[in-house]
């Protein structure tokens, strides 16, 4: 941790409850949790301030909606070359045992599509690009995904990329959701009225597709920095 020119170590031990441990120039020192937060604070208001304006995530019309097997053929054309991919399900889980997978959203440089398990038969094309282990497969909080593929093929798609962990590491906080990753990384505010969706429903409106597309559109975005 840098602040004003010094490097400090900070450390959470269990016999200093209440107060931060740092280690300042080789030695440990403490400070009252109030003593620590109050510089924090200053320093994110002023962060704040200078922060640019929060944009709404705007509309895309070159998002692809896949729901045919020559459609699917051709996105996993754009796809199997790549060195990775961003991935996101859409499901439904309330009134069965194993979780419905109702929606797969992906996106890599140049394209971003959301496509229909429940119009093709066979994702076996694209399954064959998500258990390629030369492509890196970035994932916001995938602990629900990769149980959704466990659950088609038996084991879970690698090798991951989380970027909940990844931000966490970066000090942007622990389980950070992703909506608010992109808004304070991109300044980009994503819309939630399709958080509670009924995902089996078709056809899906157009602001649900777009919805869905953004969920990997920002991690297009967000991995490579």
């Amino acid at each position: 941790l840098s602040h004003q020119g010094m490097v400090y170590e900070v450390a959470s031990l269990p016999f200093c409850r209440g107060r931060v441990v740092m280690r300042l120039q080789g030695a440990w020192q403490t400070q009252t949790q109030q003593q620590y937060d109050a510089p924090v604070a200053r320093n994110c208001a002023h962060r704040a301030l200078d922060s640019p304006t929060v944009m709404d995530s705007p509309v895309h019309n070159d998002d692809l909606f896949i729901d045919t097997p020559e459609a699917l053929a051709a996105l996993c054309a754009q796809l199997r070359n790549g060195e990775w991919i961003a991935l996101d399900t859409e499901f439904m889980r309330e009134r069965t045992y194993y979780p419905r997978l109702c929606l797969l959203q992906v996106a890599a440089p140049g394209v971003v599509a959301c496509v229909d398990p429940l119009a093709l038969t066979s994702l076996e094309p694209l399954l064959r690009i998500v258990y390629d282990t030369r492509i890196t497969k970035v994932l916001h909080a995938a602990h629900q995904d990769l149980e959704i593929f466990y659950q088609s093929c038996g084991e879970p798609p690698g090798p991951v990329f989380d970027t909940q962990i990844a931000a966490s590491l970066l000090g942007y906080g622990e389980q950070v959701g992703y909506a608010s990753l992109v808004q304070q990384v991109l300044n980009v505010q994503l819309p939630k009225a399709h958080s509670r969706s009924d995902w089996c429903l078709r056809p899906l409106a157009a602001a649900q597709i777009r919805y869905a597309a953004d969920d990997v559109r920002y991690l297009n975005i967000l991995y490579p920095r």
